[in-house]
C-alpha cells in the first residue's frame, strides 16, 4: 500500500478540483457559445422586423432614431390610423352608393308616374284605334312598312 503526503494529497485534491472546473468551464463556453448563436438569431429576427416596422415611416421621419420598441408602438398607431381611414373611406362609397330614403321614394313615385302614363296612353291608343275605320287603319301600317323598307334599304 502507498501512503500518500499531506502535501501530496492535497495537490491531487487540488487536481481533481481544477480537471472539474476546467471541464464546468469548458461546459459553460458551450453553453456561451449557444446563447450567443441565439442571440444573433435574434438580433436578425429584430432586424428584419425592424425593416418592416419601418416602412411606416417617411425616410426623414425623426422616429426613426428612437429605439426599436418604441418605433414598433408608432408604426402601430400609424397603421392603425391607416386601417380606420381606409375604414371611413370604404363607409363614405358604401353611403354614397346607398340611395337615401327620400331617392328611394322618388323612384317609387316615379315608377307609379310612369305606370300610369303608360295605361293612360295605351287607354288613349286603344281609343283612336277604335274611332279609325278599315281604309285609314290600313293605309297607316302601309306608310309605316314603307318607312321601314326605305331604312331597311339606306
Amino acid at each position: 500500500m502507498v501512503i500518500l503526503s499531506e502535501a501530496t494529497k492535497d495537490r491531487l485534491a487540488i487536481d481533481r478540483e481544477c480537471l472539474a472546473l476546467k471541464a464546468r468551464i469548458i461546459e459553460l463556453e458551450a453553453e456561451n457559445a449557444a446563447l450567443n448563436r441565439e442571440k444573433i438569431m435574434l438580433e436578425c429576427r429584430l432586424e428584419a422586423v425592424m425593416i418592416s416596422v419601418d416602412k411606416w415611416f417617411s425616410a426623414d421621419d425623426p422616429r426613426l432614431a428612437n429605439n426599436e420598441e418604441t418605433r414598433a408602438c408608432d408604426a402601430r398607431e400609424i397603421a392603425l390610423r391607416a386601417i380606420e381611414q381606409a375604414r371611413d373611406e370604404l363607409a363614405a362609397l358604401r353611403a354614397e352608393r346607398e340611395p337615401s330614403e327620400q331617392r328611394k321614394k322618388d323612384v317609387v313615385w316615379l315608377r307609379q308616374l310612369c305606370t300610369d302614363s303608360l295605361d293612360i296612353l295605351n287607354r288613349k291608343s286603344a281609343t283612336y284605334l277604335s274611332m279609325l275605320d278599315i281604309e285609314t287603319l290600313t293605309r297607316i301600317l302601309d306608310e309605316d312598312e314603307r318607312k321601314i323598307q326605305c331604312t331597311v334599304e339606306h
